[in-house]
């Protein structure tokens, strides 16, 4: 009895840590981009934050026109919320978003000026 009882406790254990240690890949890891600057948003990319590799363009053939916006998903997240952000603008600026938790974040409105993080 006893030795039964420690058996389903060890398996609850393992059980409950499969699930927290996946808990990070529940999330949906979406943002959506708000032009609100000067000049379209030719290319976005999103890389977690512990690589230096910023990957495809999630733009595609896609640009971010003055006033539009834009949903992006990165989709090889590998279980990350944090990453940072890259736009690159027609006129031949880039901006840097660093550390933006897409877990929690929804929104970006982007100007010449920097960019407003927000979350639902």
């Amino acid at each position: 009895m006893n030795n039964t009882i420690r058996s389903m406790l060890s398996a609850l254990v393992v059980i409950g840590s499969l699930f927290a240690a996946n808990a990070a890949y529940a999330y949906e890891r979406w943002l959506d981009i708000t032009n609100t600057g000067h000049s379209e948003i030719v290319a976005v990319y999103a890389s977690h934050i512990d690589t230096d590799i910023w990957g495809r363009d999630l733009l595609g053939s896609s640009v971010i026109d003055v006033g539009d916006q834009f949903r992006i998903d990165p989709r090889r997240t590998q279980g990350y919320c944090r990453f940072d952000i890259r736009l690159d603008f027609a006129d031949g600026e880039q901006q840097f978003i660093w550390g933006v938790n897409l877990c929690e974040a929804t929104d970006l409105v982007v100007n010449e000026y920097g960019a407003e993080i927000y979350s639902s």
